[in-house]
């Protein structure tokens, strides 16, 4: 059914359409599909989970790529020495590449139904990483004997211009759930 609206001027008789306006679908039909789009949200864990994958995951690797943004703590000159000495590379939080992959893993992030945390939950292989997320540290055991000072990097941060990308994930997401349920132009 078209719903139809006229506006117009009498002449004799007859009335002479001005303006005539139908409405596809009927604002019932459209109605019920916004009520299909509202029931088809019962979650945001899906556009959480795709904003993680796509532009926050990519953001703290592109963190540790910069070496911090901003920019990290330098090494201490003993440790250059000692990466020197053993080849395994001046990249800060770098030295193996197992924290920064257990930094970008899915699994670090506790995703519900309106809320995606980053928990920091490391596996026993990359478990010197929340201390440097957290805040520096002093006194820090560091291997047999040596106590010493463990700068902050933090590094599962995002940027100012992630926040646009994020919105551009939900809104991509709203997008194909009102087409799904036959909204359009949302």
């Amino acid at each position: 059914m078209v719903g139809k609206a006229f506006a117009g001027v009498k002449s004799g008789n007859t009335s002479q359409p001005i303006v005539d306006i139908e409405f596809r679908p009927t604002p019932l039909i459209l109605a019920g599909q916004f009520e299909a789009f509202a029931v088809s949200i019962r979650s945001y864990r899906e556009p959480l989970k795709r904003s993680i994958q796509q532009v926050v995951i990519p953001s703290i690797s592109k963190n540790f790529d910069a070496g911090g943004r901003p920019a990290w703590t330098e090494l201490a000159p003993a440790t250059i020495a000692r990466r020197l000495k053993e080849g395994s590379g001046l990249d800060i939080l770098n030295r193996t590449g197992k924290g920064k992959r257990a930094a970008l893993a899915l699994a670090r992030w506790m995703i519900n139904i309106d809320t995606a945390v980053y928990q920091g939950n490391f596996p026993p292989n990359a478990s010197y990483m929340p201390i440097h997320q957290l805040a520096e540290v002093e006194d820090v055991f560091t291997g047999p004997g040596n106590q010493s000072y463990l700068p902050g990097r933090v590094f599962a941060s995002i940027q100012d211009d992630d926040q646009r990308k994020i919105e551009e994930v939900f809104r991509v997401w709203l997008g194909e759930r009102a087409r799904r349920t036959g909204v359009v132009g949302l």
